[in-house]
């Protein structure tokens, strides 16, 4: 039977080159970091994104407000949740914001995730 699936694999997520994304929107402090990306699905009708995210020390609000699921590729980085305590993620960790989690992120080395999006 035909099949009409279609598999994306990407080997060697930390090493692939990214678009530059430009500044981080509403950074806190003087340090402003630089967004690197590469959507690797953009899937408008199923409501999905799934790609790789690098960012540059600094300091911001979280922006996204759709559910996101991430495994940390690379680098070191701290979210603090609106209202709860901080906690650091680094390379093999695996994240799970639900939809509209509002916190701060603190990135402290250049940080790669492979993510997924789902409005």
């Amino acid at each position: 039977m035909p099949s009409s699936l279609v598999v994306t694999n990407l080997k060697r997520a930390a090493e692939q080159a990214l678009e530059d994304r430009g500044p981080v929107p509403g950074p806190l402090g003087e340090l402003v970091s630089r967004i690197g990306l590469l959507p690797l699905v953009e899937d408008e009708e199923a409501a999905r994104k799934i790609g790789i995210w690098e960012c540059t020390p600094g300091r911001w609000p979280r922006q996204q407000k759709a559910a996101e699921f991430a495994v940390i590729v690379s680098g070191r980085c701290r979210f603090t949740p609106a209202g709860g305590a901080e906690t650091e993620f680094g390379p093999g960790d695996v994240l799970y914001f639900p939809e509209n989690t509002t916190g701060i992120w603190d990135v402290t080395e250049t940080i790669r995730k492979v993510y997924l999006i789902a409005n």
